[in-house]
This record gives structure tokens, sequence and C-alpha cells, in this order.
């Protein structure tokens, strides 16, 4: 007997007010948008994870995404995502957390397109990794 899988909220029409932020003097606030789709409705069941940055290992700062337009069927999603002076210099991945629907299909972490990315400039932060040296034994 073939399994055939349920679909998956399905995100698109990803956009961000800005590509690059200069924090080195004050903070700033990065605007994310995108639509989330799905014939059943998605749920509030995982709207408590963040949507945020990444970069290697660091993140920024997340906040947990808002419905803005639509219905649950068809809605516009928004995360205003501070971006703090301390943050590390580099080229930042926008993710935007887990989405279900309501029977409980779940679409993977880390929707956003691999090349939707935000440039944190800082020159008040250094983003090197510690250089090992002088090994002995």
């Amino acid at each position: 007997m073939d399994v055939v899988a349920a679909p998956v909220p399905v995100l698109s029409n990803f956009a961000m007010d800005v590509t690059s932020v200069d924090v080195s003097s004050s903070g700033a606030n990065v605007t994310v948008t995108w639509d989330v789709s799905d014939a059943s409705g998605v749920t509030d069941q995982y709207l408590n994870y963040d949507c945020y940055f990444v970069w290697s290992n660091r993140y920024t700062a997340g906040v947990r995404p808002v419905r803005i337009s639509g219905d649950d069927k068809n809605g516009t999603y928004r995360c205003i995502i501070p971006i703090p002076t301390s943050d590390i210099p580099g080229t930042y991945r926008f993710e935007s957390g887990y989405w279900a629907d309501v029977w409980g299909n779940v679409a993977p972490s880390g929707q956003g397109p691999q090349d939707f990315t935000l440039t944190i400039q800082n020159t008040n932060v250094e983003a090197d990794a510690p250089v090992l040296s002088n090994f002995a034994m």
C-alpha cells in the first residue's frame, strides 16, 4: 500500500527592508516579511519559535513572527529583528523557525532562501576566532 505524505506549509515571497546594517555606533532593526500558505491552515503551535539570523554558530536575537495580513490558510508574517551593537560582523542567513498545519505536518526549521542574507558591519567587535599556538607534549 502506498502512503502519500501530507504537504507541509509553504513559505514564499521573502522580503527584507535592508540587506546590510552597520551597528558600530547604534543598534538597528531589520524587518522581514514572508507568506505562509497551507490548504488546511497553519497552527500557532510553533509560533513560539523565534525567527532570527544565523552565521556559523552565531545567532542574532530572535523574535516571534506575527501575522500582519491574510488568514491561517494564506497569510503574511513579519519579524522585526533587533541587531544590537554587540553582534559580530558577518553575513547572516535568515531562519523562520518551524511551521505546522492543523494536522501536525511540520515544515522543517531553517526556512528561507539560502541567499536571503543580512550583512552586519560592526567596527567595535572583531570576528576572528582564537589562534592556538605553542603546543607541547
